[in-house]
C-alpha cells in the first residue's frame, strides 16, 4: 500500500496479469499492447462525467490517488525506478453515487547487482466515500480505507503482514479566482495523505514493520479548462487536451522505522485527456538520498468506464448516475 514500496511499488492497484511466472519481455509486450489500444478511443472532447466539480475536471494522476469516486480502469501502469520494473493495474467500481470500491495488484521485476527476481506484490483493496463536491469552488474530497492483504503476493514481493491505511484525498481548482487572474484559473491541486499501519508489529524474523505516513500532491495546469472556461487559446485541437502536471510523493516511517527514513520524489509530466481514455507519463526524480540516485519513469493508460459505458458497467450499482 505504500506509495513508494521499495521506491518503485506505487499504490496503483488491481489484478494485473493472470498467470504467474511471466517473463519481463512478455510483460512489456502486454503493456505496449494495452497502450496501443488507446489510439482508437480518443475523441475530441474531454471526459464528460468522470471527476467533475462544476466546470473543473480532475484527471486521474499516475502517482497519487485522484479525489473522485468513479468507475474506471487503470491498465497498464508501467513504472521503472530504483532497479525495479512494475506493471500494475487498478479497477474501481461505484456502489452508490458517492461510494466505491477498488481492487488491484502489480507484477514486479527487480534487477539489482546482477540478481534478478520477479513476482506479484500483495493484492490491495480500498473503499472510498466522496463526502464533498462543491461546484462553486471546484472542490472534491474523499475519505478512504485501503488494505494490503498480507501473504497474497509471491514470496519475493508479497509481505506477510496485512497493512491497513485510512486516507483523505482532496482536489481544488482555482476557477473561482477573479477575471483579473485569468492566467491562474486553469490551475488545480490534488493530494492524498494516508496512515499505513501494519496489523503485526514485526515479521517472522522479528524485524519491526514500520507504520508510515504516506502521501502525494499534484499541481496541474489544465489546458482543457483554459479552452472551455477561461478563453479559447490559439492552439491546435490536440494541445487543448493536455494537462501539464508535477506530482510530489513522500513516505515517512513514523513508528518502528528500523533503518527506513523519510523519502520523497518529484514527478513532472504530462496528461493527454480524451473523452473515454487518458494517457499520462511522468519522470520520477529522487528528492533526497533515501529515495535513491537514479531517475525513473511512470506511464499510465486510464479508461473512464463511466464515460465508455454510461448505461451499463459505468453506472453505480444502486442510485442515479453521477
Amino acid at each position: 500500500m505504500n506509495l513508494m514500496i521499495a521506491e518503485a511499488r506505487l499504490s496503483v492497484s488491481s489484478a494485473v496479469i493472470s498467470n504467474g511466472g511471466i517473463g519481463l519481455r512478455r510483460a512489456r509486450s502486454l503493456a505496449m499492447l494495452g497502450m496501443s489500444a488507446a489510439a482508437a478511443c480518443f475523441l475530441a472532447s474531454p471526459a464528460a462525467a468522470h471527476g467533475f466539480a462544476g466546470k473543473r475536471f480532475f484527471p486521474a494522476t499516475p502517482s497519487t490517488e485522484d479525489p473522485a469516486v468513479a468507475d474506471e480502469l487503470a491498465f497498464p501502469t508501467v513504472t521503472r525506478f530504483g532497479g525495479e520494473t512494475a506493471v500494475s493495474a487498478e479497477y474501481a467500481k461505484r456502489i452508490f453515487r458517492n461510494f466505491g470500491v477498488s481492487v488491484g495488484g502489480e507484477w514486479i521485476h527487480a534487477d539489482e547487482d546482477g540478481v534478478e527476481e520477479e513476482g506479484f506484490a500483495n493484492i490491495e483493496t480500498a473503499a472510498r466515500w466522496q463526502f464533498l463536491t462543491s461546484e462553486k469552488h471546484e472542490a472534491l474530497a474523499t475519505l478512504g480505507l485501503a488494505v494490503e492483504w498480507g501473504g497474497s503476493g509471491s514470496d519475493e514481493f508479497g509481505e506477510e503482514t496485512t497493512v491497513i491505511a485510512p486516507n483523505l484525498a482532496f482536489g481544488k481548482g482555482f476557477g473561482d479566482l477573479p477575471e483579473s487572474m485569468n492566467w491562474a484559473r486553469p490551475l488545480a491541486v490534488t493530494g492524498i495523505v494516508e496512515y499505513a499501519r501494519p496489523v503485526d508489529s514485526a515479521d517472522d524474523l522479528g524485524e519491526p514493520i514500520p507504520t508510515a505516513l504516506e502521501g502525494g500532491l499534484s499541481v496541474q495546469y489544465s489546458l482543457p479548462y483554459l479552452a472551455s472556461a477561461v478563453g479559447d487559446p490559439d492552439l491546435p485541437a490536440w494541445a487543448k487536451r493536455l494537462i501539464p502536471i508535477v506530482e510530489f510523493t513522500f513516505d515517512d516511517p513514523v513508528r518502528d522505522a528500523g533503518d527506513e527514513r523519510f523519502s520523497a520524489t518529484v514527478r513532472p509530466g504530462l496528461l493527454y485527456v480524451g473523452r473515454r481514455v487518458q494517457l499520462g507519463a511522468e519522470a520520477i526524480i529522487p528528492a533526497n538520498d533515501e529515495a535513491g540516485d537514479r531517475v525513473g519513469f511512470i506511464v499510465q493508460l486510464h479508461f473512464f468506464i463511466d464515460d465508455m459505458f454510461p448505461r451499463s458497467l459505468g453506472r453505480p450499482l444502486w442510485g442515479s448516475r453521477r
